[in-house]
């Protein structure tokens, strides 16, 4: 009797596996949103110039591009974005190469900015074959006022001033210095307006 009933609870037992084994395991409903890229683990400012800024960043996996955004004036609002800069992913220089995408680092220099203002910039992953992107990563940053000169020369009535060929400069503002109440007050004389051919050469001559 005993080895009947040990029989019987074996094969329900049996039974009880081979059910459970007939359903399809984590069967469940997943929502697309989430079906996404991973961002990047890294993304931070390694060095803010006057008119330039060099950021580093880790890869992301199956990423065919990055999208980098750019605003000025703000603090992380991105409410004037001026600048959208896509780089495809197979023309990046790894600086630090890994076993990994997502462990390699790489290091872009952005140029063409304006000195002593406020930047916002954001960063995602795109893969271009099916549509999936990152969410964003974004960091903020200020450049410093920009010293377009590299030497001048005074002379009696004039001084030679130098900067690097075909910088980004409109004009060049000058003036007489007072000393007013222990303020520094600037007197300054109308725009000396830089020409096209000036912009392409080392020097100009400005007379004073």
């Amino acid at each position: 009797m005993k080895n009947k009933d040990l029989y019987c609870i074996l094969v329900y037992f049996l039974a009880f596996i081979a059910i459970g084994c007939s359903d399809q395991p984590n069967d469940w409903e997943y929502d697309p949103n989430y079906d996404i890229l991973f961002r990047p683990i890294k993304f931070e400012i390694k060095e803010s110039k006057a008119t330039s800024v060099l950021i580093e960043y880790k890869g992301v996996e199956e990423a065919t591009k990055y999208v980098f955004e750019f605003s000025e004036g703000d603090s992380l609002l991105f409410t004037n974005v001026i600048r959208t800069v896509e780089i495809l992913a197979d023309t990046l220089t790894p600086y630090t190469k890994e076993a990994t995408v997502s462990a390699t680092t790489y290091r872009t220099l952005f140029k063409e900015l304006n000195g002593t203002s406020k930047y916002s910039v954001r960063l995602r992953a795109v893969n271009q074959n099916n549509g999936k992107e990152s969410k964003y990563v974004q960091a903020y940053f200020k450049t410093p006022s920009e010293q377009v000169f590299t030497n001048n020369i005074l002379g009696l009535d004039n001084i030679m001033l130098y900067w690097e060929p075909n910088i980004a400069v409109t004009h060049i503002s000058y003036g007489e210095l007072k000393y007013q109440n222990e303020k520094n007050d600037t007197i300054w004389a109308p725009k000396r307006i830089i020409t096209d051919i000036e912009k392409k050469k080392e020097v100009s001559l400005l007379m004073v």
